[in-house]
């Protein structure tokens, strides 16, 4: 995490936490599980089990609600599992892919 934080510190320097906050509270009033059930594509979840964001338990919801989907748990991950366990959701997205 530390490597992550030092590489994007520039970036995080010019956010603007406050429409952060706003685009966050957002998202929190936006519920697509009644809908979920319509997806008919391959799906793949991806998820960190320490997401202090969007938490887990709403990916495994989701993918549940997403007949044939699969669902991966990253145990050492929060809300960026690409940059937290980059090499176990690359490869994972890359056996999803192939398969």
């Amino acid at each position: 995490m530390k490597e992550f934080i030092s590489e994007y510190a520039e970036y995080f320097k010019k956010l603007d936490f406050d429409l952060m906050g706003a685009f966050l509270v957002s998202l929190d009033k936006c519920d697509l599980n009644p809908i979920l059930h319509q997806i008919k594509a391959k799906t793949l979840f991806i998820a960190g089990k320490e997401d202090l964001i969007v938490g887990s338990h709403n990916s495994i919801e989701a993918s549940a609600r997403v007949k044939g989907s699969e669902l991966l748990i990253l145990n050492h991950s929060g809300h960026m599992p690409i940059y937290e366990e980059k090499e176990a959701t690359i490869g994972k997205m890359k056996s999803w892919l192939k398969s």
